[in-house]
């Protein structure tokens, strides 16, 4: 879904989703440069960063925060979107990028996980859109939340 600041439950993502507005010039995503790490420290561990690469058909991890790590058991960095998940949710992840790219809107959702070996995780997640050139969108930086309830599998 397109969001609105006003729908956004996680006071976290709404600070990350405020801190990308903040950066928005001639009604255009913000520039990646114009996104500073320095800034945000607080969100860097649940951040990932996004390359839409063959016009939005493949999608590859620049940058898999430590959180998202802790959560899934592996460090996805440097790998693509379709490999990592590669059953039911791969094709809804990948709507949603493709929709962020192409659009250059934010998506927000809250949705159940499995997580290998483990319980269903909970967690929020918000999809920007960053501009980096005259083409357009090149990148999305997103950012996770892990909610503390767990939903046992079973």
């Amino acid at each position: 879904m397109v969001v609105e600041s006003y729908s956004i439950p996680d006071h976290r993502i709404l600070a990350f989703y405020e801190y990308w507005d903040s950066k928005i010039s001639d009604n255009r995503p913000p520039l990646r440069s114009n996104i500073d790490p320095i800034e945000i420290p607080q969100f860097l561990t649940g951040s990932v960063l996004y390359e839409v690469l063959e016009g939005g058909d493949r999608f590859r991890f620049k940058l898999w925060g430590t959180l998202l790590t802790q959560i899934y058991g592996y460090d996805c960095t440097g790998k693509f979107a379709d490999e990592v998940f590669e059953d039911s949710r791969s094709a809804d992840i990948h709507r949603v990028l493709r929709g962020v790219a192409e659009t250059q809107q934010p998506h927000y959702w809250e949705i159940d996980t499995p997580v290998e070996n483990r319980t269903f995780m909970k967690y929020r997640r918000i999809a920007l859109p960053l501009w980096t050139n005259a083409d357009g969108v090149e990148l999305l930086i997103g950012f996770h939340t892990a909610l503390p309830r767990q939903i046992s599998m079973g």
